[in-house]
């Protein structure tokens, strides 16, 4: 589920965290939905950042009148975390960063059953993600 998608990412789509986003992160960070995001905040809440591009991102799915479905690959090779969470964290988000400009593109929760503590002695790997464009709706 999303949260925050930049101006940029409502105007163009997908495509544009697909061409611009060269990092996505795994923060700790109490982030409230309809809020702009602070880079600053969110990068100092980094418990780990992976380079990106757009090689990451599987197949676009879905045919015409159905739901469009894009997929980020994840990152499979474990890695150390830089940071500590605290024991029981609720706040884990992956954020879509251009670095670069310090540009917040996209959050999106951890489910709250993949939230878990993680410490820097752990090895973590980043999951495959979705992003799920519907179909309008009549009102």
């Amino acid at each position: 589920m999303g949260v925050y998608a930049a101006l940029e990412v409502l105007d163009q789509g997908p495509a544009y965290i697909k061409a611009q986003a060269n990092e996505v992160w795994l923060v700790e960070s109490a982030y409230v939905s309809g809020v702009a995001p602070v880079y600053a905040t969110l990068s100092t809440a980094k418990k780990y950042g992976w380079s990106t591009t757009s090689g990451d991102w599987g197949a676009t799915t879905g045919a015409d009148a159905a739901a469009r479905v894009h997929t980020f690959s994840g990152k499979s090779t474990p890695v150390n975390p830089t940071a500590n969470t605290t024991a029981s964290p609720t706040d884990l988000h992956i954020v879509f960063v251009l670095t670069g400009s310090s540009k917040v593109l996209w959050i999106t929760k951890v489910a709250a059953g993949s939230q878990q503590q993680l410490l820097t002695t752990n090895q973590i790997t980043l999951q495959s993600i979705t992003y799920t464009l519907n179909q309008p709706t009549q009102a």
